[in-house]
């Protein structure tokens, strides 16, 4: 009989000690688990690279259709989608977003969370928070010029005239190189100098400015082994400004006619100055 009760009481004892191992060894399964519906507010607090607040338009396409949605909010890692029909956690999309660059970005997106449950009068967009997987670095260091240009404001500058339409509201930063360039234009062969270039323009240092709204192919010297190459348009020039109210006398451009493979070496070079990575001397 003792023998029996001390049988029972060790398969007891060893079966209480194989559970407890059992529930330490899923905690943090579990813990990972009951967080999931919080990750999108928790990896916001700890990413490198903070959200920019944007009002982007976006096309969702999974292979069930297609849905026209709104970018309220987005990083390197991902973006808020405002949408009526937030897709099923984990599926995978392809985002069409149309930036301020004028220039479509086609990434692909992983659903992490949506607020589809929640009550209209608790939350303030319904949409779904995304998150960028299966892109390639290219893609990625773009969607970064674009946060760059996005998040930082419209520097002044002394060449920039009052008055320069559309150019003026450009969202796309402007970095300060000096680039020797080779213009081919209806004078002939001229040689100058870049001030400063963004993705989709560029200031150009020259005593003789060519006339508004003349066209004419720019190469930029970046280095011995790399230059870039592109069609271009006056859109503002400072010709007629006097001496002593201008620091460099020259003419604004943008570029025209100019693939989105044509421009990539030149947003990398922007994006390895802007991020530190390379010495616009360089």
């Amino acid at each position: 009989m003792a023998y029996n009760f001390i049988l029972i009481f060790s398969v007891l004892v060893v079966t209480l000690i194989i559970a407890v191992i059992i529930v330490r060894l899923m905690r943090p399964g579990m813990k990972e688990d009951s967080s999931l519906r919080s990750w999108g507010e928790d990896i916001d607090e700890k990413r490198q690279y903070p959200r920019v607040d944007v009002h982007w338009p976006v096309v969702v396409e999974t292979p069930n259709g297609t849905e026209n949605a709104v970018m309220r909010n987005i990083g390197i890692g991902g973006a808020f989608v405002v949408c009526e029909h937030p897709l099923p956690l984990n599926e995978i999309a392809q985002l069409t977003i149309e930036t301020p660059l004028q220039k479509s970005l086609i990434l692909n997106g992983k659903a992490l969370w949506t607020n589809i449950g929640v009550r209209d009068d608790k939350i303030v967009n319904k949409g779904m928070r995304i998150q960028f997987v299966h892109n390639s670095d290219e893609d990625l260091q773009l969607l970064h010029h674009v946060l760059i240009a996005t998040s930082q404001q419209q520097s002044s500058d002394d060449e920039m005239p009052s008055k320069t339409g559309d150019y003026e509201n450009r969202r796309d930063s402007r970095v300060d190189v000096s680039w020797p360039v080779e213009m081919e234009t209806s004078r002939g062969h001229i040689r100058a100098e870049t001030r400063h270039v963004s993705i989709s323009g560029a200031f150009i240092v020259c005593q003789d400015p060519l006339p508004l709204n003349e066209r004419f192919h720019i190469t930029m010297v970046i280095s011995k082994q790399k230059q870039v190459s592109v069609h271009a348009e006056v859109i503002w020039s400072n010709i007629n400004v006097p001496d002593d109210k201008i620091v460099n006398r020259g003419m604004g451009i943008r570029f025209i006619n100019t693939s989105k493979d044509d421009l990539r070496p030149l947003a990398v070079e922007l994006i390895q100055i802007v991020t530190g990575s390379l010495n616009p001397k360089d």
